[in-house]
């Protein structure tokens, strides 16, 4: 029964079951929790069948009270379904209107299903730079698309997966004043941020009282001569729980004027700082960021810049980091630019606060390993005990001369739990100045697939009120003795301890 498929094996247990009951399609879509028959007639007829993370197959065992044996069979089925080539579409017959102008119909759980297919099933792209190579996806609602974590996942891989096939993908997102939203965004933004297909934007115009975010959920995701979705709150107000879906390529060319004219009310959320090959370049943005920036917060998988020795950075012939590649002269610019920073922050230091948030496992990883964060270009990945040794001292000096400069040890689990949902990525750097300049550092995909070092800058108002909302509500969260300046000297001085006793290393 495995081998006739998910449809015809549901077809069969629905009409002779152990519950003794022919069960008919609205039954079974009450049973399951489906508010939406048709899907299943879609499955009867064998059009497609649920994906194995989600909870169908289980819903239908319970409501047929099928037998451990039964169940296996339906699984089995749904299982070499999905495994099956999807048939395509018969499009050629542009005569039937009535067929090729009807909508597929989407609700509750489906929604978010429905558009992680749409990418997954998208063939190659043709190119860069193209209308009808740019995939357009809009995020206008309040709330995110509600998806399970598999979901979640499986939306991640998709969007890395039409990348990499060639599409661009324009983002157009709805700021507004919940910074938690706001830095939610941004994360999730930077697992796709570096090769330049993957363009955020930003609506020009902030939502008032019955604009924007504080309207229904209503959102987009046009794949050009593909499908297109739209995709609205239904019962919720700001949770868009309902869909419609086309893949009939009038529709689709409207919808996707539609985005075209959505883009031109957007302006760029991001720019980019310097390409991986003009260090010197980042280093100075930062610089002129930091020469009257009255402070800042920074978020750092290590120890901050003004904690290492400023002896570090005296003139050397040839960059300390073997992984990073420049010639001496850009070297010596990024010295140049970043003892220029130091001598900044040690003027405004004495007037401004300044606040450091780094993971306490990076702590660790310094302390007993050695180990550096790769996004510092001035210091190598691995440093020997006397420079760490040099490092921690300084550190507590800076700590001890500077009522004003202070820093938090933050568990792993506490940042991640700040994200809501995103993942609080521990090897991004970001800091963002009272000013409202927002400098990220993070890792993002070439068009090979590499990863490679990514420097993003904004000046949005909205953006560097998020991070700064962002960033107190995480210092926040850090336990009193890792954020007190007596408590943090002595864990700087424990670390100190520990790599003196350490007799591994000579």
């Amino acid at each position: 029964m495995a081998d006739d498929g998910f449809g015809n094996c549901l077809a069969g247990l629905m009409k002779n079951n152990p519950s003794n009951h022919e069960c008919v399609p609205k039954c079974l879509a009450k049973g399951i929790g489906l508010q939406d028959t048709g899907q299943i007639r879609d499955w009867i007829k064998n059009r497609y069948a649920p994906k194995l993370d989600s909870p169908y197959a289980g819903r239908i065992s319970e409501h047929l009270e099928l037998t451990g044996e039964q169940s296996h069979v339906l699984s089995a089925a749904q299982a070499h379904s999905l495994a099956l080539p999807r048939k395509p579409r018969d499009r050629s017959k542009r005569g039937d209107d009535k067929e090729s102008s009807q909508f597929v119909s989407l609700l509750g759980s489906g929604v978010a299903g429905a558009l992680i297919s749409m990418l997954e099933d998208a063939p190659k792209g043709t190119g860069r730079d193209d209308d009808a190579n740019t995939i357009t996806l809009t995020w206008r609602s309040r709330d995110a698309l509600p998806m399970t974590p598999a979901q979640r996942d499986r939306w991640d891989a998709a969007l890395q997966s039409v990348l990499r096939k060639g599409w661009q993908i324009h983002y157009l997102v709805q700021l507004d004043r919940d910074g938690s939203r706001t830095v939610s965004l941004v994360q999730h933004m930077l697992d796709f941020i570096g090769s330049g297909a993957y363009v955020p934007r930003h609506f020009a115009i902030y939502p008032g009282a019955h604009t924007g975010t504080d309207m229904p959920a209503s959102d987009l995701l046009v794949i050009p001569r593909v499908a297109a979705a739209v995709v609205y709150s239904a019962k919720t107000p700001h949770v868009a729980g309902a869909g419609i879906l086309t893949h009939d390529r009038r529709q689709i060319n409207a919808l996707a004027a539609h985005a075209r004219q959505l883009e031109d009310a957007t302006v760029p959320f991001l720019q980019m700082q310097s390409a991986p090959e003009s260090p010197a370049k980042a280093v100075k943005a930062i610089r002129q960021a930091e020469h009257t920036c009255h402070g800042r917060r920074l978020f750092k998988n290590g120890l901050g810049a003004f904690t290492q020795p400023p002896e570090w950075f005296n003139e050397r012939t040839a960059p300390v980091n073997p992984g990073v590649v420049m010639s001496d002269d850009e070297w010596k610019r990024c010295l140049l630019h970043q003892r220029e920073r130091i001598a900044a922050f040690e003027r405004s230091v004495k007037r401004y606060k300044y606040r450091d948030i780094c993971p306490l496992s990076a702590l660790d990883a310094l302390t007993r390993h050695g180990i550096y964060p790769r996004d510092d270009i001035f210091v190598a990945g691995y440093q020997t005990r006397t420079r760490r040794l040099e490092h921690l001292r300084h550190a507590i000096t800076v700590l001890h001369d500077n009522e004003n400069y202070e820093i938090g040890f933050v568990q792993d689990d506490d940042a991640a739990s700040m994200s809501h949902g995103s993942g609080q990525r521990l090897d991004t750097m970001w800091q963002v100045t009272e000013d409202g300049n927002v400098y990220i550092g993070t890792w993002g995909p070439d068009a090979t697939g590499q990863l490679i070092p990514v420097n993003l800058h904004t000046s949005e108002p909205t953006v560097a009120q998020g991070f700064r909302e962002h960033f107190d509500q995480l210092w926040d969260t850090i336990p009193w003795g890792n954020r007190e300046r007596t408590s943090v000297i002595k864990l700087l001085e424990h670390a100190i301890q520990t790599i003196e006793e350490d007799d591994t290393e000579e």
